[in-house]
């Protein structure tokens, strides 16, 4: 059987684009004693200029995502890179939700008031559990409105609160949010509005799985219960507290 082997072809630095390598193209290799053993590709094939820029693993059973970059320029600590695992805080992992709304969302101090309608297995109530998710909203400078610009820093409301409403044919959720500032203004995935999220805090977290309304076990993952939860509306009534009015005056008679 004839020797099989790999070779790497290494373009110059002043190509730009890929370059074809034909079928049967001859390359040579020296064995043991020096002479030369013919080799040739076994089918056509492309080489490119283009480098990894990102090498990255995923995990997901354990929900989790990690980068591994540093193994393609090599790191200070000269340290192979273990896949598939790596500290919490460097998970890469995200879980948000996003709700924007350029004119309702123009309130200063106050609080914003969510219905959510379930459609799925699990209550959307869940939402309003602070040891599972963070509600946040974008920061404004001094209190000021800001320009359009992509999103920096996020503010958590300074209260999250469940209300529940008899409906005439259930009980309907209601998240309560309090801000102690104007809600700004930014970008998140190129679209621009005044934004708030819930974000997910930690996939890891235990959390009570919850069934017909019973809790009936822990979950070391509650990614695999979550991912059942399913919303068929949102719906958004904001309240400011202590709004200013825009002139004051009297006349004397």
């Amino acid at each position: 059987q004839p020797a099989r082997t790999v070779f790497c072809f290494v373009l110059g630095s002043g190509a730009t684009e890929n370059v074809v390598i034909p079928e049967k193209t001859c390359m040579t290799a020296e064995d043991p004693e020096g002479e030369d053993i013919f080799f040739e590709t076994e089918k056509a094939i492309e080489a490119t200029p283009s480098k990894l820029c990102f090498v990255c693993s995923s995990n997901p059973q354990k929900d989790e995502i990690f980068d591994h970059s540093s193994i393609i320029y090599g790191n200070i600590e000269n340290k192979p890179s273990a896949l598939f695992s790596g500290s919490s805080d460097k998970n890469l992992q995200e879980h948000i939700f996003y709700i924007g709304d350029n004119e309702l969302f123009r309130t200063g101090k106050g609080k914003i008031s969510l219905t959510l309608e379930d459609v799925g297995s699990v209550p959307v109530k869940r939402l309003a559990d602070t040891s599972l998710f963070s509600w946040e909203y974008v920061k404004s400078e001094n209190g000021e409105e800001t320009e359009e610009t992509e999103i920096t820093e996020w503010v958590p409301f300074t209260k999250v609160e469940l209300s529940e409403d008899s409906g005439e044919k259930s009980i309907i959720p209601k998240i309560i949010l309090r801000a102690e500032s104007i809600i700004g203004t930014g970008k998140t995935n190129g679209l621009e509005s005044r934004w708030i999220r819930c974000l997910l805090k930690n996939s890891q977290t235990a959390v009570p799985v919850v069934s017909d309304n019973r809790v009936t076990e822990k979950s070391e993952n509650p990614i695999s219960e979550l991912k059942e939860l399913c919303l068929g509306s949102v719906k958004a009534d904001v309240s400011a507290e202590g709004i200013p009015p825009e002139f004051l005056f009297y006349n004397d008679i």
